[in-house]
């Protein structure tokens, strides 16, 4: 009786094995990889303490960066991806804050899609004007547009025929309308004809050419 009980156990158990392997087999079969490969959020932070969201569109990651906020040479986003998909660069890598810059993202099932990052720069473009004859000690006046009201952020520069630079150091007004300040003197700067560059922000302009006399 008891090798009975034994055999009838034992075919009993062998039963519910065959019976879970064959329900395994039959799930995995059924089981898919996942086929997404979207990015869902790609968010940059621009001045330690804000950050921006890109607009993603198509196989674009389209950044409208801040006015008067100077674009970086490189970034490290946080990016978010569709469920067990995975991406080249990597969230948080530096890469360089470039149209160059490509994204690789790989779905669980082995698809890809490829994006690309597209920068916009929101600063307006710079637009100055100035007397046409300026003098080694005097005044340097200009006035325009779109000036960044920051002297670590607006720099002043004079540009001869070499393209050799001069940078205007004694800054007396600074508006975002207004460039006030005085000309180096004869022991720095030469007479002749110059170009005056002014870099604001992350926009640069040059007009001229201006004579500088004595």
């Amino acid at each position: 009786m008891s090798e009975y009980k034994f055999t009838k156990s034992f075919l009993l158990s062998c039963s519910l094995l065959v019976s879970f392997l064959l329900l395994f087999v039959a799930c995995k079969k059924e089981y898919k990889a996942f086929p997404y490969h979207d990015i869902e959020q790609f968010q940059v932070n621009v001045d330690g303490q804000s950050n921006i969201d890109a607009v993603l569109k198509g196989d674009s990651i389209i950044l409208y960066w801040p006015p008067f906020i100077n674009m970086p040479d490189s970034i490290s986003p946080r990016i978010t991806l569709s469920e067990r998909a995975s991406i080249l660069p990597a969230s948080g890598q530096k890469v360089p804050f470039s149209d160059k810059t490509r994204y690789t993202v790989t779905a669980q099932d082995g698809s890809l899609k490829v994006y690309h990052l597209r920068r916009v720069n929101n600063q307006p473009l710079l637009n100055f004007e100035s007397t046409r004859t300026l003098q080694r000690g005097g005044v340097m006046a200009l006035s325009g547009k779109y000036f960044v009201p920051d002297t670590a952020k607006t720099r002043v520069y004079l540009l001869d025929k070499q393209n050799r630079s001069v940078r205007i150091n004694t800054i007396v007004t600074l508006t975002a309308s207004s460039f006030v300040a005085r000309m180096p003197t004869a022991a720095v700067l030469d007479t002749g004809t110059y170009h005056i560059q002014m870099i604001s922000g992350s926009r640069m302009k040059i007009n001229g050419p201006f004579k500088i006399l004595r």
